[in-house]
């Protein structure tokens, strides 16, 4: 948090504005909590200003605690209805998988995420529903690692992305992706179709 977030009360918002914070450092943006009200300014009044990476991270704690128990329901206009939840159409993987995707998401062993989704990806499985939030957030500051995400996110994920406009991502993303395997497959049947009509 810094002087640029001082009016901003939406922990998105502030949660965007550490991200940036943390790629610059606190040496070049220094943190300035805002004063908001409610528990969550409570908590931001309370970091130590005189350790800036401690500030700094106590306010992404503070934040993603804001955006996890805070956040209000979808409005949904009169007269609509949230559609339902599709079908699950990939097998979740194991408990022992699901352990460790709970400790990295922790902070333990954080780098040898990219992998374990490479792996789940390979064995066309999915992510647990329970940890959905997290990864679809991770997704939001981890450009990289987006399309293993978007894989293994299965139907309750891409529908929890849909529900939420902080990741908009998702579903551009997909998009992208659909189009892009949309090309590929008309133009590999482009070229069985050549080969079958021109060999001799």
């Amino acid at each position: 948090m810094n002087q640029h977030m001082t009016h901003n009360t939406d922990p998105s918002a502030l949660w965007d504005s550490l991200i940036t914070s943390a790629t610059l450092g606190t040496d070049r943006r220094a943190c300035a909590p805002p004063a908001v009200p409610g528990p969550l300014g409570a908590l931001l009044a309370g970091l130590d200003l005189s350790d800036a990476e401690g500030a700094l991270l106590g306010g992404a704690a503070a934040c993603a605690l804001a955006m996890r128990a805070g956040r209000l329901p979808p409005a949904v206009p009169e007269g609509e209805e949230i559609p339902p939840c599709p079908e699950e159409d990939l097998p979740e993987c194991s408990p022992a998988a699901r352990q460790h995707l709970a400790l990295m998401l922790q902070g333990h062993h954080r780098a040898a995420l990219p992998e374990w989704l490479a792996a789940l990806v390979a064995r066309g499985m999915r992510a647990p529903a329970a940890h959905l939030p997290d990864l679809l957030d991770l997704g939001r500051v981890q450009e990289e690692l987006r399309p293993r995400i978007l894989a293994t996110l299965g139907a309750r994920g891409r529908w929890l992305a849909s529900l939420n406009p902080a990741w908009d991502y998702a579903s551009a993303e997909l998009k992208m992706l659909r189009a892009e395997h949309s090309g590929t497959t008309r133009s590999t049947q482009h070229a069985a179709r050549s080969t079958w009509e021109t060999s001799p």
